[in-house]
């Protein structure tokens, strides 16, 4: 009996062209697998700027980066006559690029109830709505968060 005789030798990178037509059929495949395949792509660690991302890392520890969202704050004071509900037009500093998510809450209401609702944000601004549960102000300061590109 003759036994196989096996050496070992680094492997050549697999390319498409290494491959023959037919030789892998998706069926072998997981969806999983296939879908890591397409985003590896031709994915490499080359240069003077890759670096070994420890534990605690985020993508602002990456040199470059840049988020793909900005975040816009501010208090909106409603300010007039006694009243039991109003609204505040909001614009924003500078126009998202996409319409942004928006948050709003009501600064300093301990014993009252105060209900804040919004109209549909533009990218440009929003409208802030809010409802007294009784009584009457003639100061609601309205803080807002918005979230976007």
């Amino acid at each position: 009996m003759s036994y196989l005789s096996l050496e070992t030798a680094p492997k050549e990178q697999t390319s498409g062209s290494s491959i023959a037509d037919g030789s892998v059929k998706m069926r072998h495949l997981s969806p999983e697998l296939f879908l890591e395949i397409q985003l590896i792509k031709l994915h490499n660690h080359e240069g003077v700027t890759s670096v070994r991302l420890g534990k605690n890392a985020s993508p602002y520890s990456i040199a470059g980066y840049q988020p793909t969202e900005r975040v816009e704050h501010g208090v909106a004071v409603w300010t007039g006559v006694a009243a039991g509900s109003a609204s505040v037009a909001l614009t924003f500093g500078k126009a998202f690029r996409d319409t942004p998510e928006v948050f709003v809450t009501v600064q300093g209401r301990s014993s009252v109830d105060c209900y804040v609702t919004t109209n549909t944000p533009t990218t440009t601004g929003v409208t802030i709505y809010w409802a007294l549960g009784s009584g009457t102000e003639t100061q609601v300061d309205l803080t807002w968060l918005a979230i976007g590109r």
